[in-house]
């Protein structure tokens, strides 16, 4: 995996908001390579966490053709794998949480299962403030998905996961959590 990691921070580096650069990574196949290294050193913390820090940065800026080709390449089923997978570490939970975020989630296929792996991160890593702001970045995207809605409606992990971050963080949570209750407003 050393050639892996090495490679995941060259592309670090280099992926920017700059279109030419990222177009160029993109030409080169790096989203499937990256895919696939992820599903090979699946165990490997740092292969998965600077993985998902590559589809983040790659897709930085709602570019949506950048973020519809990381789905494509089945980038972000890995960064899902590393929620389930790498709970416990707190340094994957953020870049896998914050690539979500620019992937420009949610997919519906799943996304109950989705949604259950974000809170559990955000209940592991409770005094953590950046699992906490992706988690609820990412929750109020899911709202987007009918059963979600339905489920953070009725209450439950999902809402308390986000009351509490809401409570502890209240300047990167409270906002994204107000607006979790507004969409919920509009849910039948």
């Amino acid at each position: 995996p050393k050639v892996v990691i090495r490679t995941c921070n060259v592309l670090n580096n280099i992926a920017t908001e700059d279109l030419r650069i990222n177009q160029a990574i993109i030409d080169a196949n790096f989203v499937p390579e990256t895919t696939k290294a992820m599903r090979r050193f699946r165990s490997n913390r740092q292969v998965q966490q600077l993985g998902c820090l590559f589809f983040g940065n790659l897709c930085y800026g709602n570019i949506e053709t950048r973020a519809e080709m990381v789905k494509a390449e089945g980038g972000s089923a890995a960064i899902i794998d590393c929620l389930r997978t790498h709970v416990m570490h707190s340094g994957v939970m953020r870049e896998a949480l914050a690539a979500l975020r620019n992937v420009a989630h949610p997919e519906t296929i799943n996304a109950l299962t989705t949604v259950s792996y974000i809170v559990i991160a955000m209940d592991t890593h409770a005094e953590d403030r950046s699992v906490q702001e992706h988690g609820c970045l990412v929750l109020l995207q899911y709202v987007a998905v009918d059963e979600v809605a339905v489920l953070l409606r009725n209450g439950g992990d999902g809402w308390n996961a986000l009351r509490r971050a809401a409570a502890r963080f209240p300047g990167v949570c409270k906002e994204p959590v107000d607006e979790v209750i507004k969409e919920l407003q509009n849910v039948p």
